[in-house]
């Protein structure tokens, strides 16, 4: 564990990369750290809190975000794009939410996902392993999505992973969520065509 090194453009390695641990999807951000949840038994157990699967935005027969709304954090769907909720750079505390922003990804925006992967099954290995193996999965799958290495794309990982909760309820997967390293807006769809 502990994944490979690389400089990126901004001259940290990918063994730096700060993770932080969230309820639902734990996500990390470099230089910031940030956080990104739901509710975890309530997703699971359909009750209250199951609003974490709910999609107000306006997609077209492909599946696309046409027009913005909120989307419930187990919803987002490889390709969407999405705003980071409001203040969350702001604290240095983690930092709930149930839903995310998104919009068209003509748009500008703060994230995009780019990909989805289920972690080995088998008992919790502990936060730091999930938080390891989710950026290792999701730096496996960058070039062949993105279309270009992480070590020299102005773009960074942010890795939205199961806790110890979810995990005990059978969530083992990972979303992947990109944005630009300088926390300037992505103005486009930066999934490589064909990938």
């Amino acid at each position: 564990m502990g994944g490979a090194t690389g400089v990126k453009a901004d001259g940290g390695t990918v063994d730096d990369h700060q993770v932080m641990n969230r309820s639902y999807r734990p996500i990390a951000r470099f230089p910031f750290a940030r956080r990104l949840v739901g509710c975890v038994v309530a997703a699971v157990l359909a009750s209250a809190c199951g609003t974490t699967t709910f999609d107000d935005s306006t997609r077209n027969d492909a599946g696309e975000v046409i027009e913005a709304g909120d989307v419930g954090v187990l919803a987002i769907k490889v390709g969407d794009c999405f705003d980071d909720p409001p203040g969350l750079l702001d604290s240095v505390e983690q930092t709930e939410i149930e839903a995310v922003a998104a919009i068209p990804c003509s748009e500008p925006h703060d994230n995009q996902a780019y990909a989805k992967f289920d972690l080995a099954d088998g008992d919790w290995p502990g936060q730091q392993v999930i938080a390891d193996d989710a950026f290792d999965g999701c730096l496996d799958r960058f070039e062949s999505m993105i279309g270009e290495p992480y070590e020299t794309s102005p773009l960074d990982i942010m890795p939205l992973s199961p806790t110890e909760e979810g995990w005990r309820f059978g969530d083992q997967e990972v979303l992947c969520a990109v944005y630009n390293v300088d926390l300037s807006k992505l103005t486009t769809d930066v999934i490589s065509p064909g990938a």
